[in-house]
């Protein structure tokens, strides 16, 4: 199955299943949309993680920001997201990554990106 067949359409309606995913470009000003989407909004993101090796999902707060115990900055985290099924476990709200494509690969038909 082609890779961008797992993110939604723009004009494709909202389902609750989407999973909002932030291109976060380097040096382009991506904190301060993190500090919005996690501060501000109340979200719980995935981007970066201290952890390694986790055998399971958990939600970690950090200075009243929630987190999501797995790198999505990271090609070897992405693929430790997929294999943990992050799209359908329904704890993250946003996930920011600057590998766009790569990181289609946690979502499946049920679970789509919406970016």
């Amino acid at each position: 199955m082609e890779k961008l067949e797992m993110v939604t359409k723009f004009l494709d309606p909202r389902l609750d299943t989407d999973i909002p995913v932030f291109w976060n470009v380097p040096k382009g000003g991506g904190a301060v949309i993190k500090d919005v989407l996690s501060v501000c909004m109340d979200f719980t993101l995935a981007l970066r993680s201290t952890s390694s090796g986790e055998s399971s999902l958990d939600v970690v707060t950090i200075d009243g920001s929630r987190f999501v115990n797995v790198d999505t900055t990271s090609l070897r985290g992405i693929e430790k997201a997929k294999e943990l099924d992050l799209a359908g476990s329904g704890i993250v709200d946003v996930i920011v990554t600057p590998h766009i494509r790569q990181v289609s690969i946690i979502f499946d038909s049920s679970h789509k990106a919406r970016m």
